[in-house]
């Protein structure tokens, strides 16, 4: 009894390079599917992905995955996508909603980790580290021109409104001294 050449089913083809590759491991399989790649299949099946995809036509898949677009962009992925097209392309998604709540989800993560962090390392030597480096960085800032026109914008605010207070304690005081 012979062994056909490539046995098995377990042949998988990336649909940007038509690149076949055979995997057996499953979780290796699973990895390759979670990337992009379509199978499993036979070898037989798999180099009729390949032609498909070549000739834009896209056999049909398990799956049901399609085709990369026309002529399947094998070897050149990235030519629909050029220049000005581009740039129009990224102001279109900064349109969508979606891009935002992801932006939203993002800024909500680092904002949470931020809070961990601080609350676990409230106390501690790591803690006291950080709040000096907060402290210098502080100074640091209050250096420069734009460090330097806040504290002379919050030194006026602060005088400002202490001659407010004061006025209105002279003019109560006056009040209380009328007969």
């Amino acid at each position: 009894m012979t062994t056909p050449a490539h046995p098995g089913n377990d042949y998988y083809v990336q649909p940007l390079t038509g690149t076949i590759q055979r995997q057996s491991n499953p979780l290796l399989a699973a990895s390759l599917r979670a990337t992009g790649w379509m199978g499993p299949y036979n070898w037989v099946t798999a180099k009729a992905q390949v032609a498909g995809l070549k000739a834009g036509i896209g056999a049909a898949t398990p799956g049901g995955l399609p085709t990369v677009g026309p002529g399947g962009n094998i070897g050149a992925p990235f030519s629909n996508l050029g220049g000005i097209n581009a740039i129009g392309d990224f102001f279109n998604r900064l349109t969508q909603p979606n891009t935002w709540v992801r932006v939203g989800e993002v800024g909500a993560g680092i904002l949470l980790i931020y809070l961990g962090l601080s609350a676990v390392m409230r106390g501690t030597p790591a803690g006291d580290v950080a709040s000096g480096a907060k402290r210098g960085a502080g100074k640091v800032a209050g250096l420069t021109p734009p460090g330097k026109a806040l504290r002379a914008e919050r030194e006026a605010r602060r005088v400002v409104s202490g001659r407010r207070h004061a006025r209105r304690v002279s003019t109560r005081v006056k009040a209380l001294d009328k007969p």
